[in-house]
């Protein structure tokens, strides 16, 4: 039942921006009427650390709830995470694909970044529609000992500095309980953190943080609990162009020519990307030409391809929607304050930031690997033409390997044909022909393209409706080396630097146990355990990790949504001698 709810008031979502996007012009916004039947979201970033040096990792998990029931929200597909400095600088810009309200990046804070104050900034497209508390900000400290202070952001104070106590005194009255074996740890230990609940009301998805204390505390820590706070208003120009992406990553813009017999409205646009697991789309132009092509599927590459499939494509331009731009104006920043007695401790750990990472290479994190799939599912028949004899051209190899798909003569060249399921019916369709994921409409290219660039060939012969239109099979082509577009671009193709969504990853955690080559290898970490995505299904479950060379007090920080949509935050403390 909540599933049809859902999909339910998808489709209104749907139905009302419809409504508004042909009644509006493109420089205007949803009115204030239809953007309060909108569904709204709340979004939260839980950081590993808000106090972070050049040339180390910044980890962050997005939470996206519903307010109307507080749970997880399953509307927004894809959340926008920015760190953003003063005078409108940038950190990172950077996209992560939500599942059922929750996603997580990171990001290496580069060498040339100044010490400063910055704003960590995140919304959904979703979000920016509601009338206020439209973002996620808060603020994250940078220090970079290698490049001069701006007294503009910096205040750097005579007084000592308000140094840790290591008294470990916590009370902790979430319903998560935090158990540890001992409050003092030595170098390289194995620590088991056990979790307790008091019933399944807790079960759900959990970011976890291990984190060394800084010396200093320049900013105050985020909290979940205190959702609310972190809500804030921006204004956002020119959002009928960002429509809320509910099923997907959405690419949109328009498309506009100067020739009369060619139309804007109504035309079959596709997007290719061509990689070892090729994205292909097709999208529809509204009257006015504007277009959205929603993308469903991992991919890896930021260059695109879009072209208008008509006998016109040559006459067509393209202007891609830019993202939605958050001005820094409108955010209040706090100058960076630090003691003059932090000096050695700043470059004693930027030091070891370098030592390690000098062996980055033996502690990666790791990309989760892309599952191999296609647009037309398992339904095609595979030719591997390294388990044949192969021919010199494309069309040898047609008539020699490949059934039901041939070359068919035209007055201006080669038309590639596929033989329908019912043989005696002929189909009026052409057939989707693609190669690495491009779309050929130019089929006498591949007439005598040599067969011995090609790997694989997939065919449909099944009529095949896609984005709204209609084809009689698919040929599916792949390039030993995916390469076919570097040398036979046609003029029609416009490439764009798409904004790709960060890929999910595992993150790398140490086992002193198993692997002995790294007794000799410093270690650092400052950061023990960063698990964004730890499952709670049991009232008692458990989670081990390591620790460093590092000595210090360490904070445990645990946060997520239960199942009753209540926002969690448990804490504990710990040494390390």
């Amino acid at each position: 039942m909540k599933t049809i709810k859902n999909y339910f008031l998808v489709l209104v979502i749907f139905l009302i921006w419809d409504g508004s996007a042909q009644n509006l012009s493109t420089n205007s916004s949803i009115d204030l009427k239809r953007k309060q039947n909108l569904p709204k979201e709340r979004i939260y970033v839980h950081s590993h650390s808000q106090n972070v040096f050049v040339g180390e990792s910044f980890y962050y998990k997005v939470y996206v709830t519903a307010p109307k029931d507080k749970q997880l929200s399953n509307f927004s597909k894809i959340a926008y995470v920015r760190l953003i400095g003063q005078e409108n600088s940038v950190v990172f810009n950077q996209k992560i694909k939500l599942k059922g309200g929750e996603g997580y990046g990171n990001y290496l804070i580069p060498s040339e970044t100044p010490t400063g104050n910055y704003k960590l900034v995140a919304f959904t497209k979703m979000g920016l529609h509601q009338p206020k508390n439209n973002v996620f900000v808060t603020d994250i400290s940078i220090i970079n000992p290698y490049t001069p202070i701006d007294p503009k952001f910096v205040t750097v104070k005579e007084e000592t500095s308000n140094h840790l106590n290591s008294e470990l005194n916590v009370t902790n009255d979430s319903d998560i309980q935090i158990l540890l074996t001992d409050s003092i740890f030595g170098k390289r230990k194995k620590v088991e953190l056990k979790l307790k609940t008091e019933s399944s009301d807790e079960f759900g998805m959990y970011s976890i943080s291990i984190t060394k204390q800084n010396h200093f505390s320049s900013t105050q820590k985020t909290d979940i609990s205190n959702f609310d706070n972190y809500q804030k208003t921006v204004q956002i120009d020119d959002l009928i162009n960002h429509f809320p992406e509910l099923r997907g990553e959405l690419i949109s813009g328009i498309i506009k020519t100067s020739n009369k017999n060619a139309s804007i409205k109504q035309q079959h646009i596709s997007l290719s990307i061509p990689e070892e697991n090729y994205v292909f789309k097709i999208g529809i132009t509204d009257d006015e030409g504007r277009f959205f092509i929603n993308i469903d599927e991992p991919y890896l590459s930021n260059n695109g391809f879009l072209q208008v499939l008509n006998e016109f494509a040559d006459d067509y331009e393209f202007k891609i929607n830019d993202e939605p731009i958050i001005n820094a104006s409108a955010l209040t920043f706090q100058n960076l304050n630090l003691s003059k007695d932090l000096e050695d401790y700043i470059i004693e750990r930027s030091v070891k930031n370098q030592i390690q990472n000098n062996y980055s290479s033996a502690k990666q994190n790791l990309p989760k690997p892309i599952d191999k799939s296609y647009f037309y599912g398992d339904n095609a028949t595979e030719y591997n033409l390294d388990d044949f004899t192969r021919f010199p051209t494309l069309d040898e190899t047609f008539t020699e390997i490949i059934k039901n798909v041939w070359f068919k003569r035209r007055d201006n060249g080669y038309e590639i044909r596929v033989r329908a399921v019912d043989d005696f019916l002929r189909s009026p369709f052409e057939s989707l022909v693609l190669i690495d994921g491009i779309y050929v409409s130019d089929h006498t290219k591949l007439y005598e393209y040599s067969a011995y660039n090609i790997q694989n060939i997939s065919v449909i012969r099944d009529k095949y409706y896609y984005g709204g239109k209609i084809f009689q099979g698919v040929i599916s082509i792949e390039t030993i080396e995916k390469d076919y577009i570097n040398n036979n671009q046609p003029d029609h193709l416009q490439p764009i630097q798409l904004f790709t969504p960060e890929q999910e990853k595992s993150y790398y955690k140490v086992d002193y146990g198993q692997k002995d080559e790294l007794d000799n290898i410093p270690d650092f970490r400052t950061t023990l355990l960063w698990e964004p995505m730890f499952r709670i299904e049991k009232l008692k479950t458990s989670i081990e990790f390591y620790t460093s060379d590092e000595s210090g007090t360490y904070e445990i920080i645990i946060e997520g949504i239960n199942k009753n949509g209540e926002p969690i935050n448990a804490k504990q403390y710990f040494n390390v001698r």
